[in-house]
């Protein structure tokens, strides 16, 4: 997949799955989270990598970072990590987004 950007989708909701299964379709690299990991069973299936790790790790190494989460609270719990660590860290994908670095 040389050349094509290495994509971590966080959050399998209706819109974070289908924007994997997408990017998926497309040929890229995709690494999947969800605070319940059987919502990525069919995209791990079709050659998705499901991260092992807690989001603020996931995203180390890969070209663009998509974070889709409507529980700040309960995403934090499932993780292992305080909502305070994740809200930071989605704060620094913020100023990514505005130097251009993801989208």
């Amino acid at each position: 997949m040389s050349g094509k950007a290495r994509v971590s989708v966080i959050g399998l909701g209706d819109m974070g799955h289908a924007l994997a299964s997408a990017l998926l379709d497309s040929g890229r690299e995709v690494v999947v989270w969800n605070r319940t990991a059987a919502k990525g069973d069919d995209l791990v299936e079709r050659g998705a990598v499901r991260a092992d790790s807690t989001p603020a790790q996931l995203v180390q190494g890969l070209d663009v970072q998509v974070a889709g989460v409507a529980n700040m609270a309960e995403t934090s719990r499932a993780a292992g990590v305080d909502a305070s660590a994740l809200e930071h860290h989605l704060d620094q994908l913020k100023e990514l987004v505005a130097e251009g670095h993801t989208m």
